[in-house]
C-alpha cells in the first residue's frame, strides 16, 4: 500500500481487531502509538530514533516512556553499587 490510511479506516480496523481478539475494552489509534513509543524506549532505542520512526514530537515520547521493571531494578544496581577508589 503506497498510501497512508486514514484516521477513520484505522479507527475501524483498531475496533474490529479489539472486538475479534475478545478484549474487554476497545484500544485506540492513540493507545497503539503510545504502546510503540513504549516498546521502542524500553528496548534500550534511542529518543532520537523513536521520533524519527514514530513520527512524534520529542516532547510526546518523553511523555509516552514508561520504565518497566528490569529498567528500575537496574538503576537500583547502579545506586547500590559500591564506589570504587
Amino acid at each position: 500500500m503506497d498510501t497512508p490510511m486514514g484516521v477513520n479506516a484505522l479507527t475501524k480496523v483498531m475496533k474490529s481487531l479489539c472486538e475479534k481478539g475478545g478484549l474487554l475494552r476497545h484500544y485506540t489509534n492513540h493507545s497503539l502509538g503510545a504502546t510503540s513509543v513504549t516498546h521502542m524506549f524500553q528496548s534500550g532505542l534511542d529518543e532520537k530514533v523513536i521520533t524519527e520512526i514514530s513520527g512524534h514530537h520529542w516532547l510526546a515520547v518523553r511523555e509516552y516512556q514508561q520504565t518497566n521493571v528490569a529498567q528500575k531494578r537496574f538503576a537500583s544496581s547502579t545506586i547500590a553499587a559500591p564506589i570504587l577508589d
